[in-house]
């Protein structure tokens, strides 16, 4: 099986040729997360197109520690990813 070259945008918006007008972005990444440096690299990519952004990196949490609810760092991060949706909608 041959796998095109890149992502498609559909799969993941990071991957879209045009992120310009995309809504305000708010992205909670763990230190530990194998995707921190992509989730990174996009919010600067963001950032680059002046697209409202707001990045959080907590430290020494693996990829979906939110799910591990009472856990400090997952209380952290849903308080901070609803203040961001309450800012949003304000």
């Amino acid at each position: 099986m041959c796998l095109p070259r890149r992502t498609s945008p559909y799969l993941s918006v990071a991957h879209a040729d045009e992120l310009a007008g995309l809504p305000p972005t708010f992205i909670g990444v763990g230190t530990l997360d194998l995707f921190v440096a992509e989730s990174i690299a996009y919010a600067q990519q963001l950032i680059r197109c002046r697209v409202a952004s707001e990045l959080r990196i907590y430290p020494g949490v693996m990829h979906g520690f939110d799910w591990l609810k009472e856990a400090r760092a997952a209380l952290q991060f849903v308080s901070d990813h609803l203040a961001a949706l309450r800012r949003l909608l304000a």
